[in-house]
C-alpha cells in the first residue's frame, strides 16, 4: 500500500468506524474527499479503490444533500473503506528489486522471422543490456506489460484467475531504460540466452534478466510462439493464447510436448543467428563487434530449463547450461541417455519435485560429462523463480504459491548463483566457489556435490 492510499483509507476507515458509534466529525467527510482526490492525482485510480471511492462519493453525497449519514449508510461505507484496504495491502502496484551491479540497465523490443530445421518461426524477442544513462536523460524506464492488458489476459487466462487481477500491474516498470544506448565501458559483453517457462512471455523473468546485465552480460530472450507461452501478438495483430496438449494421454503428451521443444530449440538457433547478424563487423546495430559469441550460454526456467538443457546438447556453442527448476517430461531420450558435453548448474526450488521428475534429473545429472552443480533453496516455490512471486507475493503467500522466504531474497540467491557459476565456468575465475560466493544466504541453501567430477 503505497503512502497516499494508507494516507486515503485509514483515516477514513477510523472515522467511519467512529461514527458508527456515534462519534460525529463535522469536516471528516472534507478530509476524506481530500485524501481520495490526492490519491488519484498522485497514482491514478486503481481498481483496488472502486469500493472507497464509492463510499466517499455517498459520505459527499449525504452532507451536501444536508441530511445526515444514515446508519446502514455507513455501514456500507465502513465495508467499502475494510474491503478496498484488504485489497491494496493485498495486491499493491509492485517494483522491482534494485539492480545490484556496477551498469545502468538498458531494454529494447525487436522481432525475428525466418526458417530453421524447415520450420518458419516467428517470434517477438527483446533484450537486456549495460547501458549509458546519465542522470536526467531522456530514457524512460520500460512497461513490465509489454503489451498492457493483452499480456495481463494472457497470464490470467493461462492461470485461470480473473483478470482484474493483473490490471494494477500495467503501471509497473522495470529497472531497464527502453532504447537507451549500450554502456561505453567495456569492449564486449558475454550473450547470454533466457527460455521462459510454461505460461510465461518475455518479460516473465525481467528480475533475473535485468539483474544479469547490470553485472555486464548481455542478456537475450525469444518469445516461445509453440503455444506454450501466455500470449503472444505478432506484428500481423496475430494473437496466439496458451495451448493446452489435445489428449490425457501420456504418451501423446509426451510427443506434444516434445515437438514443442523442438521448435523451442529452433527458435533459440534463429536467435544465435540474430545475434550473430549483429555481432557482424559492420552491421548497423549497437551491438556490432561487441558480443563474445564464443562465450554465449543458456538459461531457462521449468519448461525453458528443458528448453535450455535440450539447446545445450543440440547446439555445440553454447558453453554452459543453467536449468531453474527444471521439467524433464519434454526432454529427448537421447538427451536423457548421453547427457550434456558442457558444464550444468541446476537450482531447486523446495516444493516443486516429484519423484518421476527428480528420479529423471537425478538420471540426466548422471550421465553428463562434465560437472553439475546442484542447489536447492529452501522455503521456495516454483514460482519464486519468476517476478509474478514479488508482483502479487502477499496474494501468493495465502495460497502457497510462494514459499515462506521472502521472494525478492529468492530471486537474488538465483542470480546469484548464476553470477558464480558464470565467473568459474566462462569466465576462469579461480576465485569463484558457489559455496564461498553463496555463504551470505546461510542455511538456506543446500548443496548437492554428488555430480561435480574435480
Amino acid at each position: 500500500m503505497k503512502a497516499f492510499e494508507a494516507a486515503y483509507l485509514l483515516p477514513s476507515l477510523s472515522v467511519c468506524l467512529l461514527s458508527l458509534f456515534g462519534h460525529h466529525y463535522e469536516f471528516a467527510w472534507l478530509l476524506g474527499l481530500l485524501g481520495c482526490a490526492l490519491q488519484v492525482v498522485q497514482s491514478g485510480p486503481r481498481w483496488q479503490l472502486h469500493p472507497a471511492y464509492l463510499a466517499t462519493a455517498a459520505e459527499v453525497l449525504c452532507v451536501v444533500s444536508g441530511i445526515k449519514v444514515p446508519f446502514f449508510v455507513l455501514v456500507l461505507c465502513f465495508i467499502a473503506f475494510l474491503v478496498s484496504s484488504v485489497l491494496a495491502f493485498l495486491l499493491p502496484v509492485p517494483k522491482f528489486p534494485k539492480v545490484t551491479g556496477p551498469f545502468r540497465v538498458g531494454y529494447k523490443e525487436f522481432f525475428l522471422s525466418g526458417k530453421i530445421n524447415g520450420m518458419t518461426l516467428q517470434n517477438n524477442a527483446c533484450v537486456w543490456y549495460p547501458a549509458d544513462v546519465p542522470k536526467g536523460s531522456k530514457y524512460v524506464k520500460a512497461k513490465w506489460l509489454v503489451d498492457g492488458h493483452l499480456t495481463g489476459q494472457g497470464y490470467a487466462s493461462y492461470g485461470k484467475v480473473p483478470l482484474f487481477l493483473f490490471n494494477h500491474l500495467i503501471d509497473v516498470r522495470m529497472r531497464a531504460y527502453l532504447n537507451a544506448p549500450l554502456s561505453s565501458e567495456s569492449l564486449d559483453f558475454v550473450p547470454l540466452v533466457f527460455s521462459h517457462g510454461m505460461g510465461g512471455m518475455r518479460t516473465a523473468y525481467t528480475s533475473i534478466c535485468q539483474e544479469l546485465a547490470s553485472y555486464g552480460y548481455i542478456v537475450f530472450v525469444t518469445e516461445h510462439n509453440d503455444g506454450s507461452a501466455g500470449v503472444t501478438r505478432l506484428p500481423d495483430g496475430t494473437v496466439k493464447f496458451y495451448t493446452p496438449p489435445a489428449s490425457a494421454d501420456t504418451a501423446e503428451q509426451k510427443v506434444f510436448r516434445n515437438a514443442q521443444v523442438k521448435q523451442r530449440v529452433a527458435e533459440v538457433r534463429l536467435l544465435l543467428q540474430y545475434m550473430d547478424d549483429c555481432n557482424r563487423k559492420g552491421s548497423s546495430s549497437e551491438f556490432s563487434g561487441k558480443l563474445q559469441m564464443d562465450k554465449v550460454s543458456i538459461v531457462g526456467h521449468s519448461f525453458g530449463a528443458a528448453t535450455a538443457i535440450e539447446a545445450a546438447f543440440d547446439e555445440p556453442r553454447f558453453n554452459t547450461c543453467t536449468a531453474m527448476d527444471p521439467w524433464l517430461f519434454p526432454i529427448s531420450s537421447k538427451v536423457m541417455e548421453e547427457g550434456l558435453s558442457v558444464p550444468l548448474l541446476v537450482i531447486n526450488t523446495d516444493r516443486f519435485h516429484w519423484p518421476t521428475n527428480l528420479e529423471a534429473l537425478h538420471r540426466l545429472q548422471d550421465n553428463c560429462k562434465k560437472d553439475v552443480r546442484s542447489i536447492r533453496i529452501k522455503d521456495t516455490h516454483h514460482m519464486n523463480q519468476g517476478d509474478m512471486a514479488i508482483f502479487v507475493e502477499r496474494l501468493l503467500k495465502l495460497v502457497k504459491g510462494v514459499g515462506p522466504m521472502r521472494s525478492d531474497r529468492a530471486l537474488r540467491a538465483n542470480t546469484d548463483a548464476i553470477l558464480s557459476f558464470l565467473r568459474k565456468e566462462l569466465h576462469r575465475d579461480a576465485s569463484a566457489v558457489l559455496r564461498e560466493d553463496l555463504t551470505v544466504y546461510g542455511d538456506d541453501l543446500v548443496f548437492e556435490d554428488k555430480w561435480v567430477k574435480a
